[in-house]
């Protein structure tokens, strides 16, 4: 029987509607009800909503535990400021004035060029 563009026909017992037609079984996870969520896929995002409440209440707990960044950054300062680095040299200034003339130019030309 044609109605429209839609082909009927019965096969194994079962209605298979032509290609304009419309299959509810179908097409109800792909929105034709829109405010119509199954009850799998609704406790599944429930499910899915309280692991993440849970990750950030403890997130929050650990937070809570972990005493103030000022306080640790000044024991990360201090720490660091006592031992002296090993591949830093240990004298303040320059060790050689000659690289320091080279570097600078020369003191009595008037624009004070430098070639580097």
């Amino acid at each position: 029987m044609a109605m429209d563009g839609q082909q009927s026909s019965t096969e194994n017992g079962r209605e298979s509607v032509g290609e304009k037609g419309h299959d509810p079984i179908a097409q109800a996870g792909t929105g034709s009800f829109p405010g119509f969520i199954g009850k799998h896929r609704l406790q599944a995002a429930i499910t899915h909503l309280n692991n993440q409440i849970t990750i950030l209440q403890e997130e929050l707990e650990k937070l809570d535990s972990i005493g103030e960044s000022s306080i640790l950054c000044k024991d990360v300062i201090s720490s660091v400021e006592s031992i002296p680095d090993p591949l830093l040299p240990h004298t303040k200034g320059s060790v050689d004035a000659g690289w320091d003339r080279w570097f600078g130019g020369a003191h009595h030309s008037k624009n004070h060029k430098r070639w580097i």
